[in-house]
């Protein structure tokens, strides 16, 4: 007569155990890598959206000039290019008390671009799937050519707030958008920097792993490990 083979406790608890410990090991970056799948295609989308915008307002209006007086700029900006071609939640307006004290921080974790927060970049906005969209025109300071800036963030007022992570800048120049620093390359895109340049590596190559760079350079893909 033939015996059913059975598992032990032992050997039951055992086997849990293994996959307990595979899964701990396997799952947090089975959800980061989702995660930043996210939040690379949104980064994309918000790129292609600016891209398309700007350039419907430029198939009416051959020059942007209006955008550069920085006192009315960001208001001309919502009527002109946000208005007409995005979906807009919550209108803002210049009274950014709406989305509450929110500060930025750097991707080294300084306070440092809290500049360049909601309340200090003029009009802001929230999208249908509550992001943020702040813009301001040109300050009277920026290069020649330099029209508006655009500042993103993915999951609106929920941390980290943080630029490079959930938080990214786009600028028009003459008549085209760039993500940041799609002009210059500069490689601060890292740990120990602002992570504003981040936004060219995530638009352009598809990802984030910058995050584990102790220096980085979105053109050549350059990242000098942790």
């Amino acid at each position: 007569m033939n015996k059913l083979k059975c598992f032990t406790l032992a050997e039951v608890l055992i086997t849990l155990s293994i996959l307990g410990v595979v899964a701990a090991m396997t799952i947090p970056n089975v959800i980061s890598r989702y995660k930043e799948k996210v939040t690379v295609t949104k980064v994309k989308k918000m790129f292609t959206s600016l891209t398309d915008a700007y350039g419907q307002y430029l198939a009416e209006n051959p020059s942007p000039s209006e955008f550069v007086a920085i006192g009315n700029g960001s208001t001309q900006i919502y009527e002109k290019i946000i208005k007409p071609y995005f979906y807009v939640k919550k209108d803002g307006g210049l009274d950014k008390s709406l989305f509450g004290d929110i500060d930025y921080y750097c991707m080294d974790g300084s306070k440092s671009c809290n500049s360049i927060n909601v309340k200090n970049r003029q009009y802001a906005v929230e999208l249908k799937d509550g992001s943020l969209l702040w813009f301001s025109g040109r300050a009277s300071d920026s290069p020649e050519g330099y029209v508006a800036y655009f500042y993103y963030d993915i999951n609106g007022t929920q941390k980290p707030n943080k630029f490079g992570e959930d938080s990214f800048a786009f600028r028009a120049i003459n008549r085209d958008i760039y993500p940041f620093d799609d002009v210059s390359g500069i490689s601060a895109c890292n740990n120990v920097a602002s992570g504003f340049g981040c936004t060219a590596w995530v638009v352009y190559r598809g990802n984030m792993d910058y995050l584990d760079c102790l220096s980085a350079n979105w053109k050549t893909g350059f990242c000098k490990q942790k």
